[in-house]
């Protein structure tokens, strides 16, 4: 149906003379439509847009900046067909326009490039990355794929500087053993200062500072060392803690002779 009333009111143009391509509409409901229609466009809403320019074509259908909105807006939603027969309808309704030189230049164009587009056969897509495609000898034979060489490094397992709870062991007993160390040269210093006070009451409480951190320091001194041990052994004799490994590889390279040595820790 609006194809008929485009055919209708282009024969009548031809007998009146046909608007500027690119003439306004005046009527109210065609202006609201067109409005509303470039919203659209511009959102890229196209289905929503082709609505609201085919009610303004309907509305006032004189006017070839219908054909010429409804084509762009067919293209880019990718109904070349249907841009295809707007656009030509566009370019013969618009002949005797001197200022459509230029869109109709645009749009011979763009049906050149949707006819061509149209008859490109599709190309086969390209194979999933995880999936691998073996390459085929010019007999039609499958070639197999090369299988993959032996691994000499494991990275699932930990180096023996990535231990988080080894070190962090050896932190804290580190940290226990400074603590306790401190502990135990403060209660000495208590001791001397208990020596040389002249009040008994005085150098009765030093007395008891001093051995209340000895006390404290001792102990703290005593489970810092046995952390760090612990941290230390950890360390050392953890599963993933190997020695170096050392492999060669000798055999023909590029020149005559070649010789690979690899060293993993």
């Amino acid at each position: 149906m609006l194809a008929i009333g485009f055919i209708g009111a282009t024969d009548d143009l031809a007998r009146a003379g046909a608007p500027a391509w690119n003439t306004e509409p005046h009527t109210k409901a065609a202006i609201d439509h067109l409005a509303r229609g470039r919203s659209f466009y511009k959102l890229q809403r196209w289905d929503e847009a082709i609505a609201e320019f085919e009610a303004g074509a309907l509305a006032e259908p004189t006017l070839p900046i219908w054909l010429w909105n409804l084509g762009q807006t067919h293209r880019q939603a990718g109904h070349y067909e249907k841009a295809a027969w707007y656009y030509e309808r566009f370019i013969a309704d618009s002949q005797d326009d001197a200022g459509a030189a230029e869109p109709i230049k645009h749009a011979r164009q763009f049906v050149v490039d949707m006819h061509a587009a149209a008859s490109r056969e599709p190309r086969a897509l390209a194979p999933d990355a995880d999936v691998a495609a073996a390459p085929s000898t010019a007999t039609g034979t499958t070639v197999p794929a090369a299988a993959p060489g032996p691994s000499t490094t494991t990275e699932s397992e930990p180096r023996w500087y990535q231990d988080r709870i080894g070190w962090t062991l050896l932190g804290a007993g580190l940290i226990g053993t400074a603590v306790g160390g401190s502990l135990l040269l403060h209660a000495n210093t208590l001791d001397d200062q208990a020596g040389n006070e002249p009040n008994f009451d005085a150098r009765a409480r030093l007395y008891d500072r001093a051995g209340t951190q000895r006390t404290i320091g001792v102990v703290t001194l005593a489970a810092g060392g046995a952390v760090a041990v612990l941290a230390v052994i950890k360390l050392a004799h953890a599963p993933h803690r190997r020695p170096s490994a050392l492999s060669s590889h000798v055999g023909p390279g590029p020149g005559t002779f070649g010789l690979a040595l690899s060293v993993g820790f």
